[in-house]
């Protein structure tokens, strides 16, 4: 019974760490650069950009609404380091579902063939 207990424990905790985890993507580019690219690969992917703050580097994405078609929601936040831009996403909603990945993922290939 203990042991069951243990692995239930250990599956959630999985599961919650999936459905927060955050994508990130490095660049050796400005971060007034790839804030631009990263704004037009939203639009390349087909995706809306719902809210943003230029001076803070973040903005929301989320799929366009179509009839019945669920919505999926996610931050994009541009963080320098150094001579680095590193752009991470922030599931926001419907964290970890498969649509989630797909969305993030064409994002995510859109961005890296602007920074090419």
């Amino acid at each position: 019974m203990h042991t069951r207990r243990i692995v239930w424990v250990v599956v959630l905790v999985a599961f919650a760490l999936a459905a927060s985890a955050a994508d990130r993507r490095s660049y050796g580019k400005s971060i007034e650069t790839v804030w631009d690219e990263a704004v037009k690969a939203t639009r390349d992917a087909e995706l809306e950009l719902t809210d943003s703050d230029r001076g803070e580097h973040w903005f929301i994405v989320e799929t366009p609404k179509k009839s019945l078609a669920k919505t999926v929601v996610f931050e994009v936040r541009l963080e320098q380091s150094g001579e680095q831009t590193n752009v991470v996403t922030r599931d926001l909603e419907g964290a970890g579902s498969k649509k989630m990945q797909k969305t993030q993922a064409a994002f995510f290939d859109a961005l890296e063939k602007r920074m090419r």
